[in-house]
């Protein structure tokens, strides 16, 4: 997955989110809830927490309070060989990045 597809990949979390949030009245808190859902594509190899993608990249979701916010975070498996840059994107829905280490809240936006 080339980082155009995982900030792809990423951007539809938020409206997968918003509509998981309106049939269970809380947002997902794995990747395998909105994709048995329908609302984001299969794929790629279940390693919970992470869903690893066979292009370099894995993904997960996480949250301490499902009720009202969400966040999440794309990896590169390996660090330097199947990607750059870290990614992470909450319920606000801006993707903020580093090539440092793992993304987070204070990261710069895309």
């Amino acid at each position: 997955m080339t980082r155009a597809s995982s900030i792809s990949y990423m951007r539809n979390w938020t409206q997968a989110q918003e509509l998981y949030h309106l049939q269970n009245g809380i947002y997902a808190t794995a990747l395998k809830n909105l994709q048995n859902e329908g609302l984001i594509p299969s794929g790629g190899v279940d390693n919970p927490p992470w869903v690893e993608d066979i292009s370099g990249y894995r993904f997960r979701l996480s949250g301490s309070n499902p009720q009202i916010t969400w966040q999440g975070n794309g990896e590169p498996m390996n660090p330097g060989e199947t990607g750059s840059r870290y990614f992470y994107l909450n319920d606000i829905g801006v993707i903020r990045w580093s090539t440092a280490a793992p993304a987070d809240s204070s990261s710069p936006p895309l």
